[in-house]
């Protein structure tokens, strides 16, 4: 039986942003015209927020959609963070297995690498640990696969901001909006994947090339991002949408990161090693098969 953390359209989404993550888009400069471009160097350099983030995927074979809701904080210098989220509108055969109704996830990233934490994986990962670590360089070449799908597309977030500067010229203003009480101005932008690629580092453009070709494939070489900027020129939400088809299904993706309470977050500590297995490809698919 799969795993319900194999999900296709999710391992396709959270591979390509799995890529981008390592590929460490950098290439614009906070000199660009671009309001959103400038907000995002500006949040990146304000030390670090406590966030909300809202995933809904949308599948041709699912009546209803696959939500996941989430809080953390995440520090954007050191790229280290703590989300805690439950997924839930799962398949009756995903709840099964998991004798409940959601999928409770805590990650934790730090030293490029996340750990994950959920009470699916009770009784399923060697020597008693709790929790399951993946180091996102060694799984990459595995792009689309069952490591990045564990993270169910919630790459790191301060990547995501990365994906806004390099968006440089592209924005336009749609209205204004008020986020957890603060003023804001809405912005849209579209985010494209060739461009990106230029953009990155030769030694990510292989492992970035792929993720891109293989969601071009199904229709997906570029997509909308709508922004929310405040009068301090700090992005206050920002909500990124794909749509495409897996397997002959439609697929639908939004994702929504929230951000407040910029400045210091609380270090992130690593679980004991003897509490962690660290996960390699063929072990992720060993574990998928017992599910």
């Amino acid at each position: 039986m799969d795993s319900p953390l194999q999900a296709g359209p999710i391992a396709l989404l959270a591979g390509l942003l799995a890529a981008l993550v390592l590929a460490g888009c950098g290439g614009s400069t906070a000199a660009t015209i671009d309001p959103v471009a400038q907000a995002a160097d500006a949040t990146s350099h304000t030390g670090g927020a406590q966030m909300s983030l809202n995933i809904t995927m949308e599948l041709g074979g699912l009546a209803s959609p696959i939500t996941l809701d989430g809080t953390g904080n995440f520090n954007f210098a050191n790229r280290e963070g703590e989300i805690v989220s439950n997924l839930t509108g799962l398949p009756a055969s995903a709840l099964a297995a998991l004798h409940g109704s959601s999928l409770h996830i805590t990650e934790l990233y730090a030293k490029n690498s996340l750990y994950l934490e959920s009470p699916a994986f009770a009784g399923k990962l060697p020597a008693g640990a709790r929790w399951m670590k993946l180091d996102l360089a060694k799984l990459a070449s595995g792009i689309g696969l069952n490591p990045e799908a564990l993270s169910s597309g919630q790459s790191n977030p301060a990547q995501f901001l990365e994906y806004l500067k390099d968006a440089g010229g592209s924005a336009k203003k749609i209205g204004t909006e008020a986020i957890r009480g603060t003023q804001t101005t809405r912005y849209r932008v579209t985010v494209d994947l060739a461009k990106e690629l230029r953009n990155a580092p030769a030694a990510s453009r292989a492992l970035l090339g792929k993720a891109i070709e293989q969601l071009s494939s199904s229709g997906g070489a570029s997509f909308p991002v709508e922004a929310w900027v405040d009068s301090h020129n700090l992005l206050r939400r920002m909500k990124m949408t794909l749509a495409s088809s897996l397997a002959g299904q439609r697929v639908g993706i939004a994702i929504t990161l929230e951000m407040f309470n910029f400045g210091s977050t609380p270090a992130v500590n690593v679980p004991p090693a003897g509490e962690v297995f660290e996960a390699t490809q063929s072990s992720l698919g060993a574990l998928g098969a017992a599910g």
